[in-house]
């Protein structure tokens, strides 16, 4: 809450990011120079090169760190959008990918230049931090960033060992389902990033109850969310495949259905390390575990990429996730005596069962692929309202039905 504190540390983060970002700079331009396939995309590599600076300047952490989550999805969803307009505008066939990705670049730029523009408000003086100032957060930002880098190699780990070790086509095929399993998953990364901040302050502040609290209310969310979407996802695979990537990319339909498991998996994994482990500074524990993840990925898809190709992949993918999730929540129990709510886990997958029948019946009624979606998606809405608040009777869709019935009700009289 202290506006020169804060513009202190501000400086100093930005100077070490600005240090690192150097340093991975100079391993980019060395990956570029010396493996050949990179020099047919001298384009892309360059405007990669770009990206990776701009992102110095898009300080995201700011706001989240401050929690003004209005500004961020407001500037995401007008930036986004104009992003859309430009590809479908700009972008007219597979020749075109120097375009797109100079539109994803612009994107970067101008988040970047709105982020700077607004972060007055937070931060003020001008840029003053020193070499030694910013050092002293060398060791945590290191643990974490460690963390961060080993998880973020064995999701991205799949894609470039099918490039090495198969074809340009089963790393398409493997994309177009680990984009929208993972654009799914981006529900509960917002869950984490929106509690993160205050259950810090809450650790910080010994404020044990209300920590634990919002603990139960993660996986309430996790449970109520995961489960269903989880379900439909595997359904309605086929469709969504077919809407999103089109009938070329039919291959991913099985690894979509392969890695749909990962919406819960990786929902309940940000409880255990990121709201709990993070949370508690376990950063050491937590390098560990995402070690332990890249290696079994790794290991699984050294031995099966080369036969089973994306299959094989996606398979590496959700043993790896489930393995991690599985040590973490053990791990994270040493540290947080929780209860896991196992009872509300076992009746939200009963209750998910009917979404077969209706997935089935709604996408027979027409042959029309967004009207059946349409149809689909209508029914089982309804019905997952229906067993939630009746039926189950969830306290966290009840707390957020409650005010807007109350309002409703004062604007009807």
């Amino acid at each position: 809450d202290d506006k020169a504190k804060r513009s202190a540390l501000f400086y100093e983060l930005l100077f070490f990011h600005i240090l690192f970002t150097l340093f991975i700079l100079i391993i980019y331009t060395v990956a570029v120079l010396l493996y050949s396939d990179f020099q047919n995309y001298k384009q892309l590599t360059i405007m990669g090169g770009i990206s990776i600076v701009l992102n110095i300047f898009t300080i995201e952490w700011l706001f989240g760190g401050v929690s003004d989550f209005k500004f961020i999805t407001i500037r995401s969803l007008i930036i986004r959008l104009l992003s859309v307009g430009a590809i479908f505008i700009f972008v007219r066939g597979k020749g075109d990918i120097n375009i797109y990705f100079a539109i994803t670049v612009l994107v970067i730029l101008l988040s970047a230049v709105t982020n700077i523009n607004y972060a007055r408000k937070y931060i003020s003086g001008p840029f003053r931090s020193s070499l030694r100032s910013s050092l002293s957060h060398f060791k945590p930002i290191s643990l974490l960033g460690l963390y961060m880098v080993l998880t973020s190699i064995y999701s991205i780990l799949p894609m470039t060992l099918l490039g090495f070790f198969s074809t340009t086509l089963a790393v398409g095929y493997f994309y177009g389902a680990n984009k929208i399993v993972y654009m799914t998953i981006s529900v509960f990364t917002a869950l984490t990033t929106v509690l993160l901040p205050k259950m810090n302050s809450q650790v910080e502040n010994n404020e044990n109850q209300d920590y634990n609290l919002l603990i139960d209310k993660a996986f309430n969310v996790i449970i109520t969310l995961g489960i269903p979407i989880t379900f439909i996802v595997f359904l309605l695979a086929e469709p969504i495949v077919m809407l999103l990537a089109g009938s070329e990319f039919i291959n991913s339909i099985l690894i979509l259905k392969i890695m749909s498991p990962l919406i819960l998996i990786i929902g309940f994994a940000q409880v255990f390390v990121i709201m709990i482990l993070n949370v508690n500074r376990r950063d050491r524990d937590m390098v560990i575990l995402s070690g332990i993840g890249m290696g079994i990925s790794l290991l699984i898809q050294m031995v099966l990429i080369t036969r089973y190709a994306e299959k094989a992949s996606a398979f590496a993918q959700l043993v790896s996730e489930l393995l991690v999730t599985i040590l973490a929540f053990f791990v994270s129990r040493k540290f947080l005596n929780f209860l896991f709510p196992s009872k509300l886990l076992f009746l939200n997958i009963l209750f998910a069962i009917p979404f077969i029948p209706l997935t089935y019946f709604g996408m027979k009624i027409t042959e029309s692929l967004i009207i059946g979606l349409f149809i689909t998606g209508t029914l089982c809405g309804l019905y997952f309202v229906f067993y939630q608040i009746i039926i189950l009777k969830d306290r966290f869709l009840i707390e957020m039905i409650t005010p807007l019935l109350t309002r409703l009700k004062k604007n009807s009289k």
